[in-house]
């Protein structure tokens, strides 16, 4: 027990940590190189590698739980196939974000936007845009397209400056009919974009 409540007084304390950290994160990069005339937007890695080291805690709290239950003998087959199951999730959970956090980006080429994600990837053409909104809340662009898919694109990506400017000029005017704000925060990130490729940095 006493465990237990030391791994999760851990996991809150990482949790409020995290949350300093986030609120103190550093602006992103608004223009990246560009390889081979293909844009590369990618969030901040330690983002992905925060919560990966978030959803470890837990596995490992499971996961003593479940060998402690396997060597006393104090729980039947039930009990021990439920720990170790949730143990498994929480592990899952945690090799995911790790990936996530190397493997997951965003591609911009003349053709459109791919979604590149641990799994699987998604592709979505300039002229399929159907709208693109903004959410100041929480300081993201959803994107959907004519046949319901959606990508959702956040200010912290790296390039995002570049990728705004692209936008401007490939997306559809119709796309931005049912939210105006977005296509001015979209301008403000390209002129911010220029004036920091103006000032040499």
């Amino acid at each position: 027990m006493a465990r237990a409540v030391i791994a999760f007084t851990v996991l809150f304390v990482l949790m409020a940590v995290g949350r300093i950290l986030w609120q103190r994160r550093p602006a992103p990069r608004l223009r990246v190189p560009v390889s081979g005339g293909i844009l590369v937007l990618r969030p901040p890695r330690r983002n992905g590698v925060m919560l990966g080291i978030t959803a470890l805690i837990p596995a490992g709290v499971f996961g003593a739980l479940a060998s402690r239950a396997w060597l006393t003998g104090r729980t039947g087959p039930a009990g021990l196939v439920a720990v170790s199951a949730v143990t498994l999730a929480a592990f899952a959970l945690s090799a995911y974000e790790f990936a996530s956090a190397f493997r997951q980006r965003i591609l911009v080429h003349v053709a459109g936007l791919e979604r590149v994600g641990v799994l699987r990837r998604r592709r979505l053409r300039w002229g399929e845009i159907a709208s693109v909104a903004y959410n100041p809340l929480h300081s993201w662009f959803f994107v959907k397209a004519s046949d319901g898919t959606r990508f959702w694109l956040s200010e912290d990506l790296s390039g995002i400056g570049d990728f705004a400017e692209i936008a401007l000029r490939r997306l559809p005017s119709s796309a931005f009919q049912g939210d105006p704000q977005a296509r001015e925060v979209l301008e403000d990130l390209a002129a911010s974009a220029r004036a920091e490729a103006a000032s040499g940095q």
